[in-house]
């Protein structure tokens, strides 16, 4: 799938990934693929952040992304 990361929380750890259709996805910095969080964090800056390539992941709590990766020159 493709998203944008739509909302970071730097100091918890985790942020959220939004698709084209609305749906949102909760993912952890330990999903990231080729990724540091700080990197990452740094790209949003208070602002939406980068397009990512990311799988959905079913969980009780709502759908998450795993595996997320940044789209290069996106």
């Amino acid at each position: 799938m493709i998203g944008q990361v739509s909302r970071i929380f730097p100091g918890k750890g985790y942020g959220f990934i939004k698709t084209e259709e609305g749906d949102e996805f909760f993912f952890h910095m330990s999903a990231l693929k080729g990724v540091e969080w700080a990197a990452l964090t740094e790209l949003c800056d208070n602002k939406e952040g980068p397009l990512v390539y990311f799988k959905e992941m079913k969980h009780n709590r709502g759908p998450r992304a795993i595996s997320v990766e940044l789209i290069p020159n996106a």
